[in-house]
């Protein structure tokens, strides 16, 4: 099986052109580049990294201003209530 259906890097190479069928499952895509050919596994990428443990920058969270602060609580009438803590305890100038 090749790397990739695209670009092609050599004469020969499958492309995207040369495409017939394709086929989706839930965790595979398949690709025909003839009818009587077999299905074969399009290449993909593997999932980015999630395990990323990132630095805070910051000692604290950074305050907004009153205004907007306001302007955040005037917003809850139409948020769930159950986010109304996060919108209740943000810094504020």
């Amino acid at each position: 099986m090749s790397s990739s259906i695209r670009p092609g890097r050599k004469v020969g190479d499958p492309t995207v052109h040369t495409l017939r069928a394709l086929k989706y499952t839930v965790d595979n895509v398949e690709f025909k580049t003839a009818f009587s050919d077999p299905w074969q596994s399009l290449p993909q990428r593997l999932p980015a990294n999630t395990d990323v443990n990132l630095e805070s920058l910051f000692k604290r969270k950074l305050p907004i201003t009153k205004r907007k602060f306001e302007d955040l609580q005037a917003l809850k009438t139409v948020i769930p209530p159950e986010i109304h803590a996060f919108y209740d305890n943000l810094p504020c100038e």
